[in-house]
């Protein structure tokens, strides 16, 4: 019986440290997200291409290392196609990320 308590002792400590650990988990992933945005939101103001912050979030291009990963072409079908950006623009985001 005193095993058995133990035991149970012990996956109820286990239980609350896992819950514990969850919620570090999702702050530190909130944390992450909104650092990630933050880099999106830099480099277009960076641009001077700001007006394009909010079609990026409805979109769902909201972590700067995601978009960094991008191919030209990607670049290129992404601005144009996906966020609208004018073509001076699209030049000037391409660049950004290629140069």
């Amino acid at each position: 019986a005193t095993a058995t308590a133990a035991t149970a002792a012990t996956a109820t400590a286990a239980t609350a440290a896992g819950a514990a650990s969850a919620c570090l988990s999702a702050n530190d992933a909130v944390a992450i997200k909104e650092t990630a945005w933050r880099g999106v939101q830099s480099a277009l103001r960076q641009m001077r291409i700001f007006e394009y912050e909010s079609a990026f979030l409805e979109n769902g291009y909201d972590d700067i290392d995601e978009i960094r990963k991008m191919s030209e072409s990607e670049l290129t079908a992404l601005a144009a196609h996906e966020i609208g950006m004018k073509p001076g623009h699209v030049r000037k985001f391409v660049r950004h990320f290629t140069s």
